[in-house]
């Protein structure tokens, strides 16, 4: 199978044949390498440090136990949220203390394993902000052993895990383990902890693990007893303060550390990057010889149809390298004109190139559809997020804007800038009668909405008058509401000068917003991961 590089230089590999994931640590490399989508993956196919991650992900190890990581990443809605009435109105999921919530729509956890840790980047020149890579919508989860910003980044877990309490190194090849460091693994601390998540002590989540069936999997995986006492360890980790007592770690902030390296393990494997969808096995089956036109492994697909396959030419057609397309003027005639969208300049793993357009075609085997920067697309503010505003729309609390983005990791950065998500499983849900929620604070109920969005977000703009679009007065504040009076409210925050270059005046049609809806479904995937099977344990014990 064949290599594909990335500039962004993706650190996780598959190797064709198994499920096991070798992940570089600290350093990028190039795109994976992956083997067959899973039609038939089981948790057999798990190694022991992914199986231990889907039992803690799957189990409710919360304060009550009501909450899982799965209630916020459900693999049946794409790895987001996973009721549909949440996601029509309050778009925050409830804690598990039911009287708190949070303040953001959950991003998905599918493919984020492959996204490089937090780092400069040079995206800044299209309306980004010069960063990429990380975990969370502001990408705080760094993934780096020495964090870029550490004000604001979150705890990584680093070598420290390799150690015994008194400071002998583990047994075996537990360091091999360090493959999966990374913003992922870095993630995963903080919904435990969190009080308006799952509002459990990392002692409580260790001793919850201790007393599950399923502990003895971390005595395999780990080559010792998980140790929940509040023994300081020798070995602290590296992004400490040493000067000070209190933030000495304790046996169970390592067992703790070493269940959410697992978690993250598991959130790199094939049952949670399946690359099972439609566009991927069209793709794959031209390459493979079995469904071939003239231009085998390339688009136009034969397994996709007309629509989908020309929402694809217009998914990667930019301004810089536009598409053309014949039409029917008003006067009766044939006319070439050009299209573009300019997805491909944000949505593509490639979007860079010394010349005009994207690297990437979207023929790329394992292709992540997203470029992992920071942008400001002019998002209104959602006021159905409770607890967040007042009678006048206006923010309570400034700390607690939903809309602060890469700003509340980064000193000194504009509000509004938030980690662009894959598009892989954007529309996945249960059932046509499921609502999903987009963008990082959920004011798109729709896909359509959404794309209808960037294609007239500019109410000043040609597109908007060509669709009577105008922006909404003062009390017009919900899609519903938006969509009902044909208007769009006010951004959040103004959009930088760069992005009405790429978003709100595109000229698209509504069958030109059709297709690139139907390309967009094709990448949902086929197989979803279940809850593990209740563990069994040996009889050795």
């Amino acid at each position: 199978m064949k290599n594909y590089q990335s500039i962004l230089m993706k650190w996780q590999i598959y190797v064709i044949g198994m499920i096991a994931v070798l992940l570089a640590s600290m350093v990028f490399m190039t795109t994976p390498v992956r083997s067959e989508e899973p039609d038939d993956f089981s948790d057999e196919d798990l190694s022991k440090i992914e199986l231990l991650g889907k039992y803690v992900f799957f189990d409710k190890i919360s304060d009550p136990e009501r909450m899982a990581c799965v209630t916020c990443h459900d693999p049946e809605t794409g790895g987001t949220g996973s009721v549909s009435g949440v996601n029509l109105h309050d778009v925050a999921i409830t804690g598990a203390n039911p009287h708190t919530i949070g303040n953001l729509k959950p991003p998905t956890n599918a493919y984020a394993n492959l996204i490089a840790p937090f780092h400069e980047c040079n995206s800044g020149g299209l309306g980004g902000n010069n960063h990429c890579g990380g975990n969370f919508w502001n990408g705080r989860a760094d993934g780096n052993e020495t964090a870029l910003y550490p004000n604001g980044a979150t705890k990584h877990i680093g070598n420290e895990i390799f150690f015994e309490t008194d400071g002998t190194p583990l047994d075996g090849d537990v360091a091999d383990y360090a493959a999966f460091f990374g913003p992922t693994s870095d993630q995963a601390l903080n919904p435990m902890p969190n009080p308006v998540e799952q509002n459990i002590s990392r002692q409580g989540v260790c001793e919850h693990v201790a007393s599950a069936k399923y502990a003895e999997l971390y005595e395999e995986v780990w080559g010792v007893s998980i140790d929940c006492s509040d023994e300081v360890v020798t070995v602290q980790a590296g992004d400490l303060d040493p000067t000070d007592e209190s933030d000495d770690e304790k046996a169970f902030d390592i067992s703790f550390k070493r269940l959410m390296l697992a978690v993250g393990a598991w959130q790199g494997s094939l049952d949670v990057n399946s690359f099972s969808s439609k566009r991927d096995k069209a793709l794959k089956r031209e390459l493979d010889g079995i469904d071939v036109d003239d231009t085998p492994g390339e688009f136009p697909l034969v397994g996709l149809t007309d629509e989908e396959n020309y929402g694809h030419d217009l998914f990667y057609a930019t301004r810089f390298a536009p598409m053309e397309v014949t039409i029917i003027n008003d006067d009766g005639e044939e006319e070439v004109v050009e299209k573009f969208s300019n997805c491909a300049f944000c949505h593509s793993d490639n979007p860079l190139t010394p010349g005009p357009g994207p690297k990437d075609t979207g023929a790329e085997l394992f292709q992540l559809y997203s470029a992992d920067d920071y942008h400001n697309i002019g998002t209104p503010p959602n006021l159905e997020i409770p607890g967040m505003y007042d009678e006048n729309g206006e923010l309570i609390d400034e700390d607690q804007d939903p809309d602060m983005g890469i700003a509340g990791h980064v000193d000194g950065l504009p509000r509004g800038f938030f980690k662009t998500p894959t598009v892989r499983n954007v529309d996945k849900r249960k059932g046509n009668g499921f609502t999903k929620a987009y963008t990082h604070n959920g004011w798109f109920k729709s896909l359509e909405s959404l794309v209808h969005f960037y294609n007239t977000a500019n109410v000043n703009g040609a597109t908007a008058a060509d669709y009577g679009i105008t922006r909404c007065p003062d009390g017009v504040d919900t899609e519903k509401e938006a969509l009902a009076n044909n208007c769009w409210p006010a951004p959040a925050y103004s959009q930088p000068s760069a992005l009405p270059f790429l978003v709100g005046d595109l000229h698209l049609t509504p069958e030109d917003e059709a297709a690139l809806v139907a390309y967009m479904k094709t990448l949902t995937d086929e197989h979803s991961a279940k809850a593990p099977k209740p563990y069994k344990p040996s009889k050795k014990k």
